[in-house]
């Protein structure tokens, strides 16, 4: 004698589990995009409180997967289309020159000189920059140190908003009213001070994103319950 216990999913009990699992992936895929704009927001603020501006903040970027469907197993990627910026203030990176010779530094009289959107405009070569703007740069070499000084001569300062130096006019170079600029400072290398810190945010975001989940999807349950 033998007998077999089955059971058929028809019917309501059926649309019951057909809810259940609906109910879980879209609690799943609500709490990976909460958690797509949570570490989005996390790691933007860290780029500004940097001090590196918003137009970096907003390298970075988010996705969730998958895009077009419900999923009981969701992935948030976050991607920056900026790395190799974002790694160098992260890690506090050395930086030399890759053709051996000296890095320009500029100097707060050359930034507030030449506008933000020229100096966007032309940062691969900002010497290039300042001497089509005041002429040929001198060098000037500083005794018992490693570095140089790259200096405009006869500016006269300017008065805009921005403040800087200009090109003298001919009453200035007249009159005396001129100055001698250090506008680049030559270095070896330079040590980027570490102003980010976007492992400790990757770090939390991966330790919280189970509990994260499970409270998506015991949410959705609970509001998609039919007593």
């Amino acid at each position: 004698m033998s007998f077999e216990l089955g059971l058929a999913v028809q019917g309501k009990l059926g649309d019951f589990i057909e809810g259940e699992i609906h109910a879980i992936e879209r609690g799943a895929m609500d709490a990976a995009y909460r958690m797509e704009g949570r570490g989005k927001r996390a790691l933007r603020g860290d780029v500004e409180r940097g001090g590196l501006g918003p137009k970096l903040a907003k390298t970075w970027r988010a996705r969730v997967f998958p895009s077009r469907a419900l999923s009981m197993e969701p992935k948030v990627r976050f991607d920056n289309k900026a790395a190799v910026i974002i790694n160098a203030f992260e890690t506090g990176e050395t930086i030399k020159s890759g053709a051996g010779h000296y890095l320009p530094i500029p100097t707060a009289d050359f930034l507030s000189s030449i506008s933000a959107r020229a100096r966007s405009q032309n940062r691969k070569n900002l010497i290039k920059l300042a001497e089509s703007r005041f002429g040929r740069l001198r060098l000037i070499p500083v005794k018992g140190k490693k570095i140089g000084l790259l200096v405009a001569d006869g500016l006269q300062k300017s008065r805009s908003k921005r403040g800087g130096y200009r090109t003298a006019s001919d009453t200035a170079r007249r009159t005396g009213r001129t100055e001698d600029v250090v506008l680049f400072v030559l270095v070896p290398q330079a040590r980027l001070k570490k102003r980010l810190n976007y492992k400790a945010i990757e770090r939390d975001l991966a330790a919280d994103w189970s509990a994260f989940l499970a409270r998506g999807i015991a949410a959705s349950l609970e509001n998609g319950r039919v007593d």
